[in-house]
């Protein structure tokens, strides 16, 4: 006869979503299973049971962050033919949300700095995510290069690394307490190389 466990009492995507907000808010290392325990509402044991250690919680997090923040950035360049203009708009917009009001808001950011470089898997997710945001990038400034929308570009791929590059870089700038117009000037000198 087959035992099985008690099922579940909690909406496991709804942990992983608080799970997701303690990490951006205060990192990995930080974050405590006490205080996962907390944010969620789960037992100990049910996070354990379910996600595994603390590790695999947070892969689980950091992967859905990622997989969010792609099909947004993929869902905004296939809207419409995007042009030079559209694409300026676009970035600025990111740029806003990447740098908001929490100074911990780009977990791919801050999750680069705190842990990427001493743990392979963690940089091996974060340089494929930022790999396919680039390849986004360059896809679309390789349309407005083609249209004759951007002529002064001569890499695509050397202009998109450096977009995808400063987008990152703002989270870390707005966690070291950089201002709303210093970000802005950031922002302007980046897209100077779309004009």
């Amino acid at each position: 006869m087959k035992v099985t466990g008690r099922p579940r009492q909690f909406d496991r995507e709804e942990a992983l979503e608080r799970a997701l907000e303690l990490f951006s808010e205060r990192g990995y290392a930080a974050t405590s299973m006490a205080d996962l325990v907390e944010r969620t509402g789960v037992s100990k044991q049910s996070l354990y049971n379910t996600f595994g250690d603390k590790r695999s919680l947070f892969l689980a997090a950091l992967d859905r962050y990622c997989e969010r923040t792609d099909a947004g950035l993929a869902g905004e360049l296939a809207r419409a033919e995007v042009d030079a203009c559209a694409l300026r708009g676009l970035y600025r917009r990111l740029a806003k949300a990447v740098s908001g009001g929490n100074a911990n808001s780009c977990l791919v950011a801050a999750t680069s700095m705190e842990v990427g470089g001493s743990d392979c898997e963690i940089a091996a997710r974060l340089r494929t995510h930022l790999e396919r945001t680039r390849g986004r990038f360059e896809a679309a400034i390789e349309r407005c290069v083609a249209s004759g929308d951007l002529k002064q570009v001569k890499s695509p791929r050397a202009v998109a690394g450096h977009l995808t590059n400063t987008l990152n870089g703002l989270g870390v700038l707005r966690g070291g307490g950089a201002t709303e117009a210093e970000l802005e000037e950031v922002v302007d000198v980046a897209l100077s190389v779309l004009e």
